[in-house]
């Protein structure tokens, strides 16, 4: 979803340019910044609040299930910790 987004910072950017230095040209008089702005702002916005929303979730997962889990390692010791963490050597 990246390069849809991009090419349409792009183009309305690239638009606004031409249409302030060249009024009479092929875009007209109309400059689209503001839009272009706001645009990047509610994108940032909404990539930050999922973030957040994403470790919230796995802060709570990890406080509630960290203590039930069990891990074992490679020399057949166990500890508890999560399960399938990319660190860790075994499995269930």
């Amino acid at each position: 979803m990246d390069v849809p987004v991009t090419l349409g910072i792009v183009v309305t950017f690239v638009a606004s340019s031409a249409a302030t230095f060249g009024s009479d040209g092929p875009f007209g008089a109309e400059v689209y910044f503001d839009s272009m702005t706001m645009f990047v702002s509610f994108l940032l916005a909404a990539r930050w609040l999922e973030s957040r929303a994403r470790q919230r979730a796995a802060q709570s997962l990890d406080a509630g299930c960290g203590a039930c889990s069990t891990r074992w390692s490679g020399s057949g010791r166990q500890w508890p910790g999560r399960v399938g963490h990319a660190g860790g050597a075994g499995h269930w």
